[in-house]
């Protein structure tokens, strides 16, 4: 049931920023329990900060600290068997680069002295400027993947219908070399000030490697050189002789420490434990009872340090490996593959209407445990979430159905129903959700169960 009220509110997010005052408020009447299931240990080459480039150098390297010049730039780690690259970095024209042109390259070396196999299962990549942030309706049907916004939207949407940016699908190393595996450009338009560029691969090798993300300020002012790429022993010199690139993010605070006033939680840039949660939500044997009616459930998504709905789930994956002036956690889980089934019962002797929801709720204040929800009557137009979920399901009659559902959410904003479903007495319906969190959103969220 949905209840109005009229609130006094000062709710914060990340860094205490201040979203709303004096709002109508409007509740329902149920509790936010923790996501059931847990992220896998497939690791994340995860490559985020710093997120403004302004220098040429080092983004994130996995190399040994031998042989550098800057041995803090390395942080040694050996990638075997499945693993996923992810980055999201932006090119910023200054005084110093504004004849240049950003270049982010992607380079590997095979440890092993025998011919190292990389499979590429799947794979995307976009441009600020060809993936623009349109402004779209909150609730669309994107079933052939043509509504997007924002690189981190439609790269994806791509993951998720398992398209592919490399021609190729597997690619052969020679024993102790070094392989360019991406070198593209984060190119700013004329009249423009800055271009971002996001990248997800999921990736499997047969070998041991090291991998690397550089980036190259190459003079692009005349005509012969505008096409012109860096070539792998540019790469070499900069993952050899560079320190890492600038500008810094801020440094994060102590996720095991207590804080006072502002909690800053960084961006990333270092190897995260895990690319998928997986999760089967249940309250008795293999199945979910329904609510009773006019209640519901619901269960946190993307949850970061703090800020959980009061269930204290973290779900952010630990960064094992990074620098020092980067996350503690890969906070909100960006480029992380969220799988989510249940099986609806209907216990009751009536039929019973069910409605699956994902929304941005109004976060908790001081992230305590509540028995409702809220959502602004009219959110202020602050994005909090743009991206697709599927959700796939099989009929009474025994057809299987499934549709992609493009959304667009504010802070504390509700949404329609992502599905539907009316429960004859005593049925079962098995659901499946799945989503790869975008990287232009800010978490968290709730999947709700509600009987209408």
């Amino acid at each position: 049931m949905k209840l109005f009220v009229s609130i006094f509110c000062c709710l914060f997010f990340l860094t205490s920023n201040s979203l709303a005052i004096n709002e109508a408020i409007y509740e329902y009447r149920y509790d936010v329990f923790p996501l059931q299931g847990e992220l896998n240990d497939t690791p994340v080459f995860n490559s985020n900060s710093p997120e403004e480039v302004i220098t040429q150098g080092i983004l994130l390297s996995t190399f040994s600290k031998e042989n550098k010049e800057y041995p803090n730039a390395h942080i040694d780690y050996k990638f075997i068997n499945k693993f996923d690259i992810f980055s999201h970095h932006i090119a910023v024209k200054t005084e110093e680069n504004k004849n240049k042109t950003l270049f982010q390259g992607i380079l590997v070396k095979n440890l092993s002295n025998e011919v190292a196999t990389i499979k590429i299962h799947s794979s995307a990549t976009y441009l600020t400027s060809q993936t623009p942030f349109l402004k779209l309706d909150d609730y669309i049907i994107n079933n052939d993947g043509a509504i997007f916004a924002g690189p981190g939207d439609k790269v994806n949407q791509d993951i998720l219908r398992n398209k592919n940016y490399f021609v190729i699908k597997e690619i052969k190393i020679k024993p102790k070399s070094y392989y360019i595996l991406f070198n593209e450009p984060i190119n700013i338009k004329k009249g423009a000030t800055r271009n971002a560029r996001t990248c997800l691969f999921k990736l499997e090798t047969d070998k041991n490697l090291y991998i690397s993300d550089l980036a190259i300020y190459q003079d692009t002012s005349s005509y012969e050189n505008l096409n012109e790429k860096p070539s792998i022993d540019d790469y070499i010199y900069i993952l050899e002789k560079n320190n890492l690139a600038q500008k810094r993010d801020k440094v994060p605070t102590p996720i095991d420490k207590p804080y006072k006033d502002k909690f800053f939680y960084s961006r990333v840039s270092g190897i995260a434990h895990g690319n998928t949660w997986k999760a089967k939500i249940i309250n008795e044997k293999n199945y979910l009872k329904i609510p009773e009616k006019n209640f519901g459930y619901s269960y946190v998504l993307n949850s970061v340090y703090n800020n959980t709905y009061g269930t204290k789930n973290v779900q952010s994956a630990k960064v094992v490996k990074r620098y020092n002036d980067t996350a503690y956690q890969s906070h909100g889980n960006y480029g992380v593959t969220y799988e989510i089934e249940f099986n609806l019962y209907n216990y009751f002797d009536k039929y019973n209407s069910i409605s699956i929801n994902f929304s941005s709720p109004i976060r908790t204040q001081d992230d305590v445990f509540e028995r409702t929800v809220r959502y602004f009557e009219m959110p202020e137009e602050k994005i909090k979430f743009r991206g697709e979920i599927k959700i796939s399901y099989t009929t009474t009659s025994g057809i299987y159905f499934e549709k992609y559902i493009h959304l667009v959410q504010r802070f504390g904003q509700d949404s329609s129903p992502i599905g539907s479903f009316l429960l004859a007495p005593n049925e079962k319906r098995k659901v499946k959700i799945k989503y790869i969190y975008p990287a232009d959103c800010t978490p968290p969220h709730i999947l709700s169960i509600y009987n209408m």
